[in-house]
């Protein structure tokens, strides 16, 4: 007769070894080395963050002073982009977008786990009609665009970064309540996790101790990527109005006023558009990192 191994971890709590200690596996942090999408990833991430953090305290010029004396300053050593329409430095400007923007992108997206995560867990644990209920939910959210939720709200409460955050987290509440649903149900469907709930484990106690760890990576891999779609839907939506109004410093406002001088200086279009496409881009580059990383299928491939 075969005896079918247990984890001892899944009931005693103890903490497992890990899968590498084994099999020999490479380390995440040489799984993280050999991905060029983490590498080129982090290392934009981590500028754009690096330089949200400078703008709170210093920036070269306040961002909100008025110099009609040097309107439309091509670059130069005073302006390094040039200034704009009102002889505000370009520079400054996006260095102060960059803290409003990763500001609302990350208010957003944890606003959103914070909702979408439990409401994942409850369905894929309770199963039946209660999960259900909450995936019909889910879609009936997602059913309603950010776009129409922001319009909503800007007209009950006027535009603001506010206004702009609520949409989006909104948005992204299905897509982590689906992604958690989805994860959660492949770790509660294992054999150890049978044997901790045999052995009387309480169903809190497994989602906190069992699930959750395992769909960690999961999770802080689909808010890398959703990070990036916060970014430029709030860019979009501020650029619509629906965002902080002026003169605040914000990218997708930078891109509003830009437009009508780009016949003048179009390089104040040029500016703000490449700031966000850069910082799209290192977000989405580190979410494919994490995920070449940290998903075995794609690690094999």
């Amino acid at each position: 007769m075969s005896i079918l191994p247990v984890r001892l971890d899944a009931i005693t709590g103890a903490e497992p070894v890990s899968d590498g200690e084994i099999t020999g596996e490479p380390s995440v942090w040489h799984r993280w080395r050999h991905s060029p999408s983490a590498v080129v990833g982090s290392v934009i991430s981590a500028a754009v963050i690096v330089v949200a953090i400078v703008s709170v305290v210093w920036t070269p010029y306040n961002p909100l002073a008025i110099n009609m004396a040097a309107t439309f300053a091509g670059p130069s050593a005073q302006h390094l982009l040039g200034t704009d329409q009102y002889g505000r430095d370009v520079l400054s400007r996006l260095m102060s977008g960059t803290d409003a923007t990763l500001y609302a992108g990350v208010v957003s997206v944890l606003g959103a786990a914070a909702i979408g995560i439990p409401a994942g867990l409850y369905a894929a644990q309770r199963g039946g009609l209660p999960g259900q209920l909450v995936l019909r939910l889910a879609d009936l959210v997602y059913a309603f665009p950010a776009l129409l939720v922001a319009v909503v709200l800007a007209t009950d409460f006027g535009g603001s970064t506010l206004t702009v955050m609520g949409a989006v987290a909104l948005a992204f509440v299905p897509v982590f309540a689906r992604v958690t649903r989805s994860g959660a149900l492949g770790v509660l469907s294992l054999d150890y996790v049978s044997a901790a709930r045999a052995c009387g484990v309480s169903r809190t106690r497994i989602l906190r101790r069992h699930v959750l760890p395992n769909i960690a990576p999961l999770l802080i891999t689909q808010m890398t990527l959703l990070l990036s779609v916060a970014v430029l839907a709030d860019a979009a939506l501020t650029y619509l109005g629906l965002g902080a109004p002026p003169p605040g410093a914000s990218w997708g406002l930078m891109l509003e006023e830009a437009q009508r001088y780009m016949g003048t200086d179009p390089l104040l279009v040029v500016w703000p558009a490449v700031t966000i496409a850069l910082c799209v881009l290192g977000f989405n580059l580190l979410g494919d990192g994490l995920r070449d990383v940290f998903d075995p299928r794609r690690r094999d491939r």
